[in-house]
């Protein structure tokens, strides 16, 4: 189900809930990694488990970076520096 839902906007199933647990330390990624394979393995595993966790890695990736880069990852011309054409003709 979570894979399917896991993108929409509204609803009671279009996200794991995990998000403001995470953000305020309230819960590990650790414990919730380790609680999707507990899960896995007493009831199966799937398209959903794989993609939680998967969003999981995603989510420790882009902290790991921007604690790299600081507010480089917010600007304009992002962490690579490039200074990009972003087509600024009113008519287009």
């Amino acid at each position: 189900m979570y894979k399917k839902t896991r993108n929409g906007l509204l609803g009671k199933n279009y996200s794991s809930k995990f998000s403001a647990w995470l953000a305020s330390g309230s819960v590990s990624p650790r414990y919730v990694y380790w609680e999707i394979k507990k899960f896995e393995q007493k009831e199966i595993k799937n398209k959903s488990t794989y993609w939680l966790y998967f969003e999981l890695m995603w989510r420790d990736y882009f902290k790991y970076v921007s604690l790299k880069h600081g507010n480089k990852f917010f600007k304009l011309n992002g962490i690579s520096g490039k200074n990009l054409d972003w087509g600024t003709d009113p008519e287009n």
